[in-house]
Formats: structure tokens, sequence, C-alpha cells
């Protein structure tokens, strides 16, 4: 009896912890998330914020705070986003700098492989960098130009890092093992994987072919750039730091489109811009996704005597397009939005890298749980009594079924894409969005400026929100906002 006690006790328990983990935060960021990837970014951003006026939501978990950041950035709550993803910079296991230690790359890698998801969200690389080119947007609209400058810089570093930690990433992982208890018997393994091999590939079946190249943000790099020479400062126009900006999109985007077409125009406007341009920066749709599936092992091919076996696995989920085919149209110029960066490969390139081996470890796992399921049982037939076995067997397979589960926590509020175009300033102050000969949105723009044009829409035929910002920043101009 008191085995049996024992064990229900420890599946309850197991049964509590499991699902006070299983959401990635509470009912106003759950129904903030749902709100903002249908588009009403007000109505989400309002779920966020208490009767007394003041943001509420889990300031220490890494998940929440990208969710709650974006949430903020999109409804035009600048402050609230910029604080939110400062705290998320914090949290985020890789740092704008770089993993200090080669031990400490090892643990957090090890952590990342795991199939464990009662541990702290650490956040991938390209969230990272995401973050970064999110605080410069929220810092220009905000017209503060020394943090501009500072997250611009934070941002290139970031990128430039990561894009070495992408590469030691890819080398841990190939090095990590796949247990380190010493308990797994390696044939039992073998057994299994030779028998799943075809079917663990479902995670994969929908991954996008990329390059590492593509850890990067182009979009941050053009923004970059365009700052930079149309900014108050003589120094940023003459700086280096505009031609390297440019060829660090040049890379990313020729790695995307297999040539130059799409980047050569941005060149060519940056560098012969004379007259007022207008940056238009567009993000559509909603991001990539991680869902989970599962794979039941026939019992046969580890045990007779126990009840269940199986793995579960992350499968990654393409991100959804809402506005195919958006133009915009500035007097007589019409020019195409382009796709510069593409967040489902960004995504894919680590989830590629470490799939292979969270196969090799969930496998290892489930020998392991069920070599230990089998002792268990074994205990329980000595007690004599069929209904105390019966119950601790199916009790115990239950407790290894609810614990077999993937980790499937990201960012869940990006954009599929980011697009972007530039054209001139005519001076009508009015820009639109059009699809064929249907205007989809208009916007209206200072007439004698160079102008960033910040758009957002999640679903498809759905509103179209956009912010305006004119260069040189000046505190005293109107961040102006239009939605269909």
């Amino acid at each position: 009896m008191k085995l049996t006690q024992l064990l229900l006790t420890a599946i309850l328990s197991s049964v509590l912890i499991l699902s006070g983990c299983a959401s990635n935060g509470n009912d106003s960021v759950q129904s903030a998330l749902t709100l903002s990837n249908q588009g009403n970014y007000q109505a989400a951003a309002a779920n966020l914020v208490n009767e007394q006026g003041e943001v509420d939501y889990d300031d220490k978990d890494l998940e929440t705070l990208l969710l709650v950041g974006k949430v903020f950035h999109d409804a035009g709550m600048w402050q609230e986003s910029y604080d939110a993803f400062e705290k998320a910079a914090t949290e985020l296991s890789w740092k704008a700098d770089k993993v200090d230690t080669g031990e400490e790359f090892a643990r957090l890698v090890g952590t990342t492989l795991s199939s464990d998801v009662f541990g702290d969200y650490t956040g991938r690389i390209y969230e990272g960098v995401m973050i970064d080119y999110y605080q410069t947007l929220n810092q220009l609209m905000l017209a503060d130009e020394s943090k501009v400058r500072v997250h611009l810089n934070r941002s290139d570093l970031r990128q430039e890092n990561a894009e070495i930690q992408f590469a030691t990433y890819v080398e841990s992982v190939a090095e990590n093992d796949i247990d380190d208890s010493g308990e797994l018997d390696q044939d039992q393994y073998h057994t299994v994987r030779s028998n799943i091999d075809g079917d663990v590939n479902l995670g994969v079946s929908q991954l996008p072919q990329t390059s590492k190249v593509e850890i990067r943000n182009s979009m941050a790099d053009l923004l970059a750039a365009f700052f930079r020479v149309n900014g108050s400062s003589g120094v940023d126009r003459a700086s280096s730091k505009v031609d390297s900006a440019l060829n660090n999109a040049q890379l990313v985007l020729h790695s995307q489109h297999g040539s130059d077409q799409i980047f050569t125009p941005f060149k060519v406007g940056f560098e012969q811009a004379e007259a007022p341009q207008v940056l238009v920066i567009f993000e559509d749709g909603t991001g990539p996704s991680l869902d989970e599936f599962r794979l039941d092992l026939p019992l046969f091919l580890l045990s007779d005597d126990v009840l269940y076996s199986g793995i579960a696995l992350p499968k990654f989920q393409p991100g959804k397009a809402a506005n195919l085919g958006l133009q915009v149209r500035a007097g007589q110029q019409v020019a195409a939005l382009q796709n510069v960066t593409d967040i489902n490969r960004m995504a894919a390139l680590e989830f590629e890298a470490s799939y292979s081996k969270k196969v090799a470890k969930q496998i290892a796992s489930a020998v392991i749980k069920t070599a230990a399921q089998m002792l268990m049982n074994n205990e329980l037939e000595k007690t004599g009594n069929p209904y105390v076995s019966l119950l601790g067997k199916v009790v115990t397979a239950g407790a290894q079924a609810a614990m077999t589960r993937a980790d499937t926590r990201h960012w869940a509020n990006l954009p599929n894409t980011i697009q972007s175009t530039l054209v001139m300033n005519d001076g009508s102050g009015v820009l639109e969005f059009v699809k064929g000969s249907a205007v989809v949105a208009q916007v209206q723009i200072p007439t004698d400026q160079d102008v960033i044009v910040y758009a957002r829409s999640s679903v498809a035929n759905g509103p179209i929100t956009a912010y305006v910002r004119s260069l040189p920043l000046n505190a005293a101009a109107d961040v102006q906002f239009a939605a269909n």
C-alpha cells in the first residue's frame, strides 16, 4: 500500500507541475497574444494594463517578456515596449557580446537540447538579434537620437556575435552527449532509432532552405544605413558604418534571393540621397511556430513488461503571410515591397542544427525511463496483489506519458516576413499601400523630409497599422498613426 501511495503522490505532483508549466504566461498575456495576431494591437496592449493604468505581466519570464515587448511595440507604446525588451535582454542567455567560456557554452547548449520544459526559457540566438532591432525602432519613434545610435551599435555587435555564436552552437550541438547518466542501453537505443528514423523527419518536413549568414536581420542593416545617411550628424554620413551595414545587408539578401536584384535599389538610393526619401518597413503576417508531435514506440522493441514508451518532438511550422503582393505609391511612383528579412529562415537555422540531437536525446530518455518503468513494475509484481500491481503499472506508465513532452516555447508574435522598399519623397504628402488597383491604406507623411514609414499587418485582408518618423530626429515631430 505504501508503494501505491508513493506512486500516486508522485504522479499527482507531476501532473500539477506539468499543468503549471504548460502555459507561456498568464491569461492576460495569452489574450493579448491572440488579439495581437488578429491585428487588434490596441486591444492587445490594453490586456496588459491593470485598472490602475500600470503594466501588469511577469517580468522575470523571458518568453512573456518577448511577447509583451512586441505587443506594446505593435500598439505604438514605445516606452513600454522598450522597458520589456530591456528586461528580456537580461534574461536571454545569448548575450549581445558572447558566451564567456567553453564550459558555459556547453552547459547552455545542453539546456537548449533538453526536453525538460520545467526549466527557464533561455531564448535563441535570433531572438537576441530581433530584440536589438526593435529597440532601435522604439528609440526612433521616441525621437531619442543618442539612444538610437547606442542601439544601432549594439545591434551591429549583436549580429556580428550572432554569426560567431551560431557557428559555435553548431559545433557544440554535434559534440553534446545524448546521455550523461551512463544508464543508456546502447543496443536498445540503436534498435529504437533504426525503427523510427523515417517518422521523426516530420519535425523538419516544412523547414525552409537557408544559410548561416541569415542569422542576421538585413532590415536592421538597411535601417542603420538609412539613419546614418539621413541623420543630423555629418560624422554618421561619412562613417564607414554605412558601407559596413550595406555590405552586411547585401550578403543576406543575396543568400535569400540568389542575386543582388533586391539589394541594388537600396544601395543606389542611399548613395544618391540628395532629395528626400521614404524608407518603408512593412511587417507582414505571423511568424513561424513550434508544435509538438508524439511517437509511441512499439513496446516489443524495449520490453513486454511496460505499458507505455514514447517520445515527443517539436515540429517547425512555417509562418503565415497576410498581404502578398503589396506595393506602395507616392505620387507617380509605384514600388513593390520586397522580402528583406524572412523570420522563417532565421528561426530555421537553430532548429535544424539541433533537431537531430534532440531526437537522439529523446530516444535515449525513452529507453532509460522505460528501463526504470520495468524495474518499478517488477517491484509491483512482488507485492502479490494483482490490483495493486495493475494500478501501479498504469500510474507509472501514465507518469512517463505525461512527462514525455517537447519544448515548444518560442517568440510567438514575430512577423512572417519584413518587407521594404525605398521611394523618393515627391512632396505630395501621401503614401499609399496598394494591391492591384485598390488602395489598402493611406498614410500622411511630411512633404520635405526623409521619412521612415513603419507598418504592420497580421492577418489576411486585415488592417494595416502605420507609424511615421521623419529624419533628422526632432522630438517635436509627431509620430502618426493610420489604419484602414
